[in-house]
């Protein structure tokens, strides 16, 4: 409640500042809006891909579908869930390359709502688990590169850090939401064994259908950005200086 009003109160005032800290007209342009929407999304996804996963892993044998390992054996099942996000980077890099931020960042948000999709049927074994758990994190890895390209390309070099800051917020805005939808879910659909209350299999596949229904809305939303007047990771040809600098300030 706090927190709501604090931020009720700074957005007018960040409004009224000619030198606002984070500049919410710059905000409000339509590629920023969109990226950041889908960041929001693309970061309530990744979540659910870590936490759920490693909770799933550690469900009892005697639930029907857990496979009872421990909090390490779970740890080295992720591993390469942690290595796919680093290794992809520069695959991140040649999609935007070849075609552009925003066709990176739908690929990426497309690719995870396919891995969580295969996520609510594929769940027999521990290896299953582990490939789609990879599928995700290399479609977070994809739409994690683009988004910073996105925002830079869409605002002036002075607001580039408060920008990129506001759009790192709201991917952990998403994370967090994430962490409290996957909490309620395993939370109320549970099923008692042995005198205590566990999560049942469905609780796991409504959390994964979530997950894939935000990553796909994602893919969609980023759709609606508009298409770069120039690749992200391209120079920018001198022609385009001046009419970008122009934009930028007819949209102030």
């Amino acid at each position: 409640g706090i927190s709501a009003a604090i931020f009720a109160l700074w957005i007018p005032l960040e409004f009224r500042n000619p030198r606002p800290l984070v500049d919410l007209r710059v905000s409000m342009r339509r590629p920023v809006l969109m990226t950041n929407v889908t960041s929001i999304l693309m970061g309530f996804a990744m979540y659910a891909n870590m936490l759920a996963t490693f909770i799933l892993l550690e469900m009892p044998s005697t639930t029907g579908y857990g496979h009872e390992l421990t909090s390490l054996q779970a740890g080295l099942v992720m591993i390469p869930t942690s290595l796919t996000m680093v290794v992809l980077a520069p695959v991140s890099a040649r999609i935007t390359r070849i075609f552009s931020a925003k066709i990176t960042l739908i690929a990426g948000a497309g690719l995870m709502g396919f891995g969580y999709v295969s996520r609510i049927f594929f769940h027999d074994t521990v290896l299953l688990i582990a490939i789609a758990a990879v599928i995700v994190a290399a479609g977070t890895a994809i739409a994690f590169a683009a988004m910073p390209l996105l925002i830079m390309g869409a605002v002036p070099d002075t607001e580039t850090a408060a920008a990129n800051g506001l759009n790192t917020l709201l991917r952990s805005i998403g994370s967090s939401v994430s962490s409290a939808a996957i909490a309620g879910v395993l939370a109320v659909m549970v099923v008692e064994i042995g005198g205590k209350n566990l999560p049942t299999l469905q609780a796991f596949q409504v959390i994964f259908a979530i997950a894939a229904a935000a990553s796909i809305i994602g893919a969609f939303i980023a759709t609606a950005i508009p298409k770069p007047l120039h690749n992200e990771l391209e120079p920018i040809d001198p022609g385009l200086v001046e009419k970008l600098k122009e934009l930028h300030e007819e949209n102030r």
